[in-house]
């Protein structure tokens, strides 16, 4: 992928995190339907599906569970397992609804030993097997990605363009965060939109991709009804 200076398409622009433009959500659906309340932040209203890729909570062995906490720990990843949303309910003997367990996300109360990713990326697996469906569906895509970066991290934000098969070697460079915050092709038939303040990835596009992401990471992408 090339690197270019360009700005990022104006139809997804006030949908990337930290610096779009941004749009106006009545605060109310947070309260009644925070799934959609999130879409509605992130995608755009031009798709025919939507669903949300749930990023692994982190359980630390090595340390106490004796105590609550809502700040994340500052440990290597070698230090903790990941443990899907689904599973993580069971254990502790709850069910599973995405509303309740997304509102819960936003504002945990966690073990010590228990944390929600906070750093706003999609898992490897899932990037993986959504570039093989973009494939199987679309072939290779012309997209654009761009990599917005907190103040912290002293760079500028990035914007690359390619095909969708080279974005996995793309997500190896060390020197980027590990998943970009926006992806989306030319054509304007899906995006995906990650965020560092949330522990999930949205994801817009026609029906036919969404069922075919869900049905290929059960339990990791949910379409959204």
């Amino acid at each position: 992928m090339k690197l270019v200076d360009k700005e990022i398409d104006s139809w997804i622009e006030p949908y990337a995190t930290v610096v779009g433009s941004g749009v106006t959500v009545d605060i109310g659906l947070k309260e009644s339907d925070i799934a959609k309340y999130f879409l509605k932040l992130t995608q755009p209203e031009i798709f025919e599906a939507y669903a949300f890729s749930l990023t692994s909570l982190r359980f630390y062995e090595s340390i106490s569970q004796d105590k609550s906490t809502n700040n994340l720990i500052d440990l290597q990843e070698d230090e903790y397992k990941k443990i899907k949303w689904k599973d993580f309910f069971k254990s502790k003997d709850v069910d599973f609804r995405l509303n309740d367990a997304i509102a819960k996300a936003i504002d945990p109360k966690l073990s010590l030993n228990e944390t929600y990713p906070g750093d706003g990326h999609m898992e490897k697996e899932q990037i993986n097997s959504f570039t093989e469906c973009i494939l199987s569906l679309y072939g290779d895509q012309e997209i654009e990605v761009f990599y917005v970066f907190m103040s912290t991290w002293e760079m500028k934000n990035l914007l690359y363009q390619g095909n969708i098969s080279e974005l996995p070697k793309l997500l190896n460079n060390p020197d980027l965060r590990l998943t970009p915050s926006l992806v989306y092709p030319k054509e304007k038939n899906w995006a995906l939109n990650t965020d560092y303040d949330l522990p999930f990835t949205t994801i817009g596009g026609e029906s036919r991709l969404i069922d075919l992401l869900a049905e290929k990471n059960k339990d990791k992408i949910y379409r959204i009804k």
